[in-house]
């Protein structure tokens, strides 16, 4: 799993709108104003089926992942910086930015990273 940073979806908003929210909810409000299934197929986008361990995402450069909303995203890997292709062309892909945030979890892992991953070009 793919888990955008508070400052990711400012940036997201800003980008939409070109303005910048001004506190948590009024992010909140402008994500909220782009629909249910537009915030679902996002959210469902930063969730992977594979349990992919730091060591693991380095290993796996030009890997397709396939989300649980049914699209996939690309893993680059340069060094040590670990990029997602998303869907958008027209916005910056995230870079891993907190792998394996708290540890392995039952389920697998939870990255940090430092944008919204976007399944259509929003």
């Amino acid at each position: 799993m793919f888990l955008p940073n508070d400052l990711a979806f400012r940036n997201l908003v800003h980008e939409l709108t070109g303005t910048w929210p001004r506190t948590e909810q009024a992010t909140f409000d402008v994500v909220a104003s782009l629909g249910l299934d537009t915030v679902k197929s996002t959210l469902t986008y930063h969730i992977v089926g594979d349990k992919l361990g730091p060591l693991t995402l380095l290993r796996a450069d030009g890997d397709q992942e396939t989300t649980l909303n049914g699209a996939t995203l690309t893993i680059n890997v340069r060094g040590i910086f670990v990029r997602l292709q998303d869907n958008d062309p027209n916005a910056s892909d995230p870079y891993v930015v907190q792998p394996s945030v708290g540890g392995r979890l039952v389920n697998g892992y939870v990255h940090g990273i430092s944008a919204v991953l976007r399944p259509v070009d929003l």
